[in-house]
């Protein structure tokens, strides 16, 4: 049994990049002239949110998705993923017992 991630790739959110708000002054109307001769530029692309969400097990979402880990480098994260697994529950009993 693999654990799995909350999300997919496909779940990804779609978003637009937004321009940072032009501080208005006195002389807009003279900087405008300029522009009305430019053609205007092409839509921007919309960018997928990766992760849509924030990833609690940061261990499996680097295994899961780096493009840079070899097969035997994602095999000791598992490693040290599972190890992770199995002691925190005894992480969790010292903090509520000892506060």
């Amino acid at each position: 049994l693999r654990p799995k991630l909350s999300w997919t790739l496909e779940d990804t959110e779609v978003y637009e990049e937004e321009e940072p708000p032009k501080i208005a002054s006195p002389y807009d109307d003279l900087w405008l002239l300029d522009e009305k001769d430019k053609p205007t530029p092409p839509p921007r692309k919309k960018r997928r949110k990766f992760p849509p969400q924030p990833e609690k097990d940061v261990l499996l979402f680097i295994e899961e998705y780096s493009r840079e880990l070899e097969e035997w480098q994602r095999d000791i994260l598992t490693m040290m993923r599972e190890e992770m697994l199995y002691f925190w529950p005894q992480l969790e009993t010292k903090i509520m017992n000892e506060g």
